[in-house]
C-alpha cells in the first residue's frame, strides 16, 4: 500500500485507545456495550475521514480497507438504528491545536441553539466534567482559533434518526497517562447527555443457562441458572421458582440504576463490584462461596428461595411476610460502598460516619454485644455472631430501607421491634439525624425510591 502525499498524514496517536476505553466505561455504567469501529491503518496510507478519493489516493488496496470500513460503520448505524430508532455516532479523533479543548465538531453553523451549546449541549455536560470545551455554555464559539467542526463521517453518516458529533482531543488528554482519565470524564458527561437526548433501550432480563464453556463455569456443580445485570450475577439452582431468580435481578437492577435513566447511579461502586465478581446465590441446601475465590469471585451474598417473596411486605400490604430480597441485595451493594467510601462507610470502629452514627443509634460503641442496650438506643441487636462490623452494615440496611419507606408497614415495625425502632421515613429523620445526612448525601448516589416488583407500573 503506497503512502499517501497530499492531505493530513499524521496519527491521532492514542485516539483509539480513548475510543476502546470509553466503550469500557459505557458498557459499565449502562450494561450494553456500545459498537466500536476502529482501525490501525497508518493515516498516511488511508485517511478513513475523508471520501474514498481524498482518503485512498489511488491506490487499490487502500480503496479496500477504506470501503470495509466504511461498510462497518454503515452496519453498526443500521443495527443500532433498529435496537432503538435512534442512535449517536461519535467520531473520536486528536487536534495538535494550542488549546487544550476538546473541539465538539456537529458539521453545522455554531448558531447558539441548544443541541450545539445550549444547557444540555454535550459541550456543557463536558464542562461539567472539567474539560473545556467549544461550543458550550462557556465557549460558544471558537473566535480566531483554529476548530475542527466535523469531518467527512460527521456529514455523511447524518440522517434524521442518526445524529453524528465529532470528538477533537487535545494532545494533553491523549498523553499515555491520562487516556484512561480521560475516557473516564468522557463517558461521565455521556452518561448525562446520552438519556437527556435519547430514549434508552428497556432493560431486560436475561437468564443464561450456566455450562462449563461459560463465565459462570465455576458454579456449573451447584446453580443452572444465571443473570447479569450491570455486570454482577445471580445464580439459581435448579430448584428455585424462576419467578423469584428474576424478582432478585430486578431488585438489584433497580438499586443500581435508581432514576431508571438507563445508566447506574455510581459507577465507582459497580466498577469494584465487577472487578470482584460479586454474585448472589439462591438456593435450598447448603453452598460455600469460598470455594469459588480462587475462580476470582471474591464476594457473595445468599437470598434463600424462602425468604425470596415477591408477593411479600411492603410491596403487598396484606402479607405476613417480608421480602428479604431488599435487604440481601442491599447487602451486596453496600460492599461497593464500604470500599469506595471508607470514611463514609467503613465498618470498623471509629472509622467513618456510618460507625459514628451506629454508635449513637446504639447507645454507646459496643464492640461485643451488651447485655442490655442502654433505654434510649433505637437500634439493638442481640445475636452474638454478629459482630460490630456486622452490625454496622446492618445498620446500613436499616437506615436506607426506613429512609426509603419499606419498613413502615404495622405488622412490620411490630415483628422488628427488638431490633429496629425508627420504621418510617420521618421518625429516621426525627431520631437518627446522623444516619439522615449521610444517606441523603448527594455525592455518594444512594437510592432515593424502593424498588418495586416486575408488575409494578
Amino acid at each position: 500500500m503506497a503512502d499517501r502525499t497530499e492531505g493530513v498524514v499524521v496519527r491521532d496517536t492514542g485516539a483509539r485507545t480513548i475510543a476502546l476505553h470509553l466503550a469500557d466505561e459505557i458498557e459499565l455504567r449502562c450494561g450494553r456495550r456500545p459498537y466500536v469501529v476502529t482501525t490501525t491503518l497508518h493515516r498516511i496510507k488511508c485517511d478513513m475521514n475523508r471520501e474514498v478519493v481524498e482518503a485512498a489516493q489511488g491506490d487499490r488496496a487502500a480503496e479496500v480497507e477504506w470501503r470495509a470500513y466504511h461498510d462497518a460503520l454503515a452496519k453498526a448505524c443500521a443495527d443500532a438504528q433498529a435496537i432503538n430508532g435512534s442512535a449517536l455516532l461519535l467520531d473520536i479523533h486528536g487536534h495538535g491545536h494550542p488549546n487544550n479543548w476538546i473541539e465538539v465538531g456537529h458539521a453545522a453553523p455554531l448558531d447558539g441553539s441548544e443541541w450545539i451549546s445550549g444547557k444540555t449541549s454535550v459541550g456543557a455536560y463536558l464542562t461539567e466534567q472539567g474539560f473545556k470545551a467549544v461550543p458550550s455554555p462557556d465557549i460558544p464559539d471558537p473566535g480566531d482559533e483554529k476548530y475542527f467542526n466535523g469531518g467527512y463521517i460527521t456529514r455523511h453518516f447524518r440522517s434524521d434518526s442518526m445524529r453524528t458529533i465529532q470528538f477533537e482531543l487535545s494532545g494533553p488528554m491523549r498523553k499515555k497517562d491520562k487516556r484512561h482519565d480521560t475516557a473516564r470524564r468522557l463517558a461521565d458527561a455521556l452518561s448525562d447527555f446520552f438519556p437527556t437526548h435519547f430514549a434508552i433501550p428497556k432493560f431486560e432480563l436475561n437468564i443464561q443457562e450456566v455450562t462449563k464453556q461459560n463465565d459462570y463455569e465455576s458454579f456449573y456443580k451447584f446453580f443452572n441458572r444465571a443473570i447479569d445485570v450491570f455486570g454482577l450475577t445471580i445464580v439459581a439452582d435448579k430448584n428455585t421458582d424462576e419467578k423469584k431468580l428474576l424478582h432478585q435481578a430486578w431488585v438489584m437492577y433497580q438499586y443500581l440504576d435508581n432514576d431508571q435513566n438507563g445508566f447506574v447511579d455510581n459507577y465507582k461502586v459497580v466498577e469494584f463490584l465487577q472487578t470482584e465478581k460479586a454474585y448472589m446465590f439462591i438456593t435450598s441446601r447448603r453452598f460455600s462461596p469460598q470455594r469459588h475465590e480462587k475462580d476470582g469471585w471474591h464476594i457473595a451474598q445468599d437470598c434463600f428461595a424462602d425468604e425470596t417473596r415477591p408477593d411479600g411486605l411492603p410491596f403487598n400490604k396484606d402479607a405476613d411476610e417480608f421480602d428479604a430480597t431488599l435487604e440481601e441485595v442491599w447487602h451486596l451493594i453496600s460492599n461497593g460502598y464500604v470500599a469506595v467510601y471508607p470514611q463514609a462507610f467503613g465498618l470498623e470502629p471509629d472509622s467513618s460516619k456510618l460507625s459514628a452514627a451506629m454508635d449513637v443509634a446504639r447507645g454507646g460503641q459496643f464492640r461485643r454485644i451488651p447485655r442490655n442496650y442502654p433505654d434510649g438506643a433505637w437500634y439493638s441487636y442481640y445475636d452474638k455472631t454478629c459482630e460490630y462490623e456486622c452490625m454496622a452494615m446492618e445498620y446500613f440496611y436499616w437506615g436506607l430501607t426506613t429512609l426509603l419507606d419499606a419498613q413502615s408497614h404495622p405488622l412490620r415495625a411490630a415483628q422488628i421491634r427488638d431490633e429496629w425502632r425508627l420504621t418510617t421515613p420521618e421518625q429516621l429523620r426525627d431520631g437518627d439525624k446522623l444516619i439522615t445526612e449521610l444517606l441523603e448525601d448527594d455525592k455518594y448516589k444512594l437510592p432515593t425510591r424502593l424498588p418495586q416488583p416486575i408488575s409494578a407500573p
